[in-house]
């Protein structure tokens, strides 16, 4: 069994973290210079968040499991399951950054050609969004939970018309799943007929109030999974 590993240790061992954790994208390439220091306290502390550990910035048993666990599943191929990716957040760069805009493009979180592979604000913005829409914790870091998340939906498991699947609909959206909705709101009553020009404006969200006055639903104006849920059982 690997010896704990904390801030001011050094050896093979603790170059064999490092260089898996510059793997991950926690550290730099270059950075594993064999000696923990906070750099590398840092970095362990953000894996351990990212996979539900005690981030204490120490490499125990329960953290070498997890990486032993990691390490094994990237040696089978799986590189696409959730639990493997790194934490992704505000100042990361990289190809899963590109990998997660892109979806956030292809769900209307980002506008096109959004996806350079930083994670900055706008990025962090969509994420919190997504992450609203689909009942997550709203806190604009793509860990484990939200990957799988966007996998789930990424792979279309189940009809991409579910509820679950939809982005969320807000003043300011536009698109084609607008107008699906306006016109839903049209055959309530909601909104006159002519009203699903594909653009969420005031109108809109004062239709969608309405419709959740009467439901019981929260009054928000937005269209997350518990709204479309709602509008497709009153029309079934």
């Amino acid at each position: 069994m690997s010896r704990l590993l904390k801030e001011g240790r050094s050896g093979e061992d603790v170059k064999e973290l490092q260089e898996f954790l510059i793997k991950q994208g926690y550290l730099q390439p270059g950075d594993d210079d064999g000696d923990f220091g906070a750099k590398t306290k840092a970095a362990v502390t953000e894996f351990q968040k990212a996979q539900g550990l005690t981030p204490d910035g120490e490499c125990g048993p329960k953290t070498w499991a997890q990486i032993e666990k990691l390490t094994e599943k990237n040696s089978d191929s799986n590189n696409s399951d959730s639990a493997s990716r790194r934490l992704v957040k505000e100042g990361r760069s990289g190809e899963d950054v590109k990998e997660l805009q892109e979806f956030l493009i292809q769900q209307g979180y980002l506008q096109p050609g959004s996806a350079d592979g930083d994670f900055g604000a706008k990025t962090k913005a969509a994420v919190t969004e997504f992450q609203k829409a689909q009942g997550l914790t709203p806190d604009g870091e793509c860990g484990p939970t939200t990957w799988a998340k966007v996998d789930l939906i990424a792979k279309g498991d189940g009809d991409g018309s579910e509820n679950i699947s939809r982005r969320l609909l807000k003043e300011g959206r536009s698109g084609e799943d607008v107008k699906e909705l306006q016109g839903l709101l049209i055959k309530q009553g909601y909104l006159q007929p002519g009203d699903d020009d594909g653009d969420f404006g005031a109108k809109t969200k004062t239709a969608v109030i309405e419709f959740q006055k009467a439901q019981g639903l929260t009054q928000d104006g937005e269209v997350g999974p518990l709204t479309w849920t709602k509008i497709n059982q009153s029309i079934a």
